[in-house]
């Protein structure tokens, strides 16, 4: 009997803070990006993934002015190693390498605390990791979570922040929930 949902969470051995300006998050005037690698779940034979949903604990969220902090997921590929190109600050989906998933996941001002992907946004994931799939990955390659500011949005400074795997309890987490195909 499989598990209604299984979750994978961001690789411990990350530090604090994802990507960001001076090592403070996701901040600054040049790179507001956070990129998070996650395993692919195994999949049993005749399973496929229904929906697969971001959970983040922002600790810290501020801007000069209005920013969307937006979702895309990055291709698989066999190591967690996060890449320059990996990163990009444009308009919302129009970055070749990246598949847009949620837009305006986070604002500025928006309150502290847990936010998790809306349910068309976590249909949408799942589409991205079932296409992996189906293009030749497999379990324990890594795909990747980009958290970005749309740089249009953002003309001066903006903050971003939120816990990574080493607070276990409040870490990113992926629920990926099975369905039979």
């Amino acid at each position: 009997m499989l598990p209604f949902g299984v979750e994978v969470s961001v690789d411990a051995t990350w530090t604090q803070l994802f990507g960001g300006h001076v090592a403070t998050g996701i901040g600054g005037d040049d790179q507001v990006v956070g990129v998070m690698p996650f395993a692919l779940p195994d999949v049993p034979e005749g399973k496929r993934i229904k929906s697969a949903a971001l959970k983040v604990n922002v600790v810290n969220n501020n801007s000069w002015e209005v920013v969307e902090y937006d979702i895309y997921a990055i291709a698989s590929r066999a190591t967690s190693d996060v890449l320059p190109t990996d990163y990009f600050a444009g308009e919302w989906n129009t970055d070749a390498s990246a598949t847009g998933i949620q837009k305006g996941f986070i604002t500025d001002g928006d309150a502290l605390g847990e936010f998790v992907m809306d349910d068309p946004s976590a249909i949408n994931l799942a589409t991205f990791m079932n296409d992996q799939y189906e293009n030749g990955a497999s379990a324990g390659e890594f795909m990747f979570i980009r958290i970005g500011a749309n740089r249009n949005d953002m003309p001066l400074w903006a903050h971003l922040q939120f816990d990574s795997a080493e607070t276990t309890a409040t870490a990113p987490i992926l629920t990926v929930t099975l369905e039979d195909e």
